[in-house]
């Protein structure tokens, strides 16, 4: 329908305000991440969108993330990794979401100013009865840290999950055993969690 720039955009904004009165009412350094469209990726205004975004919100560049598939970055065109260089000059994180489901080549990876990569959940969800999708799930670790990137692991529903991720070296995870998707207003009246390791 032609909305995907002004929605994609509307998102944006939205979240760094919500970001900006979470962390003004819980006094906690928190951070959100928000996905990019591929044709929000290829829009020459992105730049400016993002900028604008951060300082009308008025939150620390470096609390916002951006979510691009490998899908977005297979080309490795120079014009890719320009945009990818600017977005991350300006402050702003990079994350490559769905990790390991895409058509990357790893021979381009290390071009790109990505700060985190994201294991899909298709590889946690067999994680804790299939040790080969434990020894993909550490190379993917190894991976990222050899190119000095974090690791966030999408889909834990259990605390076994959890487990086995920590002790492949997992950063962070998401999912369903943390917290489930909530209105907007109840987002600052959650606890941190405690578990320690990745959360």
């Amino acid at each position: 329908t032609g909305l995907i720039l002004p929605i994609g955009t509307w998102v944006l904004r939205q979240a760094c305000t919500d970001l900006k009165k979470w962390r003004e009412n819980t006094g906690q350094d928190l951070a959100v991440s928000v996905n990019l469209s591929r044709k929000q990726f290829l829009d020459p205004q992105l730049l400016q969108t993002i900028r604008s975004a951060v300082a009308d919100s008025g939150i620390p560049p470096g609390r916002l993330s951006l979510e691009i598939t490998e899908t977005m970055i297979m080309e490795c065109s120079q014009a890719v990794s320009a945009t990818l260089e600017e977005i991350r000059a300006s402050g702003v994180n990079l994350h490559l979401d769905d990790f390991g489901t895409g058509y990357s080549s790893l021979s381009c990876l290390h071009r790109f100013p990505i700060n985190c990569l994201k294991i899909d959940r298709a590889f946690i969800s067999e994680l804790t009865g299939n040790p080969d999708f434990q020894a993909v799930v550490h190379a993917i670790v190894t991976l990222a840290h050899r190119l000095r990137a974090h690791v966030v692991a999408e889909g834990i529903e259990t605390a076994q999950q959890q487990q086995v991720l920590r002790s492949l070296g997992c950063d962070f995870a998401q999912g369903y055993y943390f917290y489930k998707p909530m209105p907007v207003d109840q987002i600052d009246r959650i606890t941190p969690y405690e578990g320690g390791g990745i959360a």
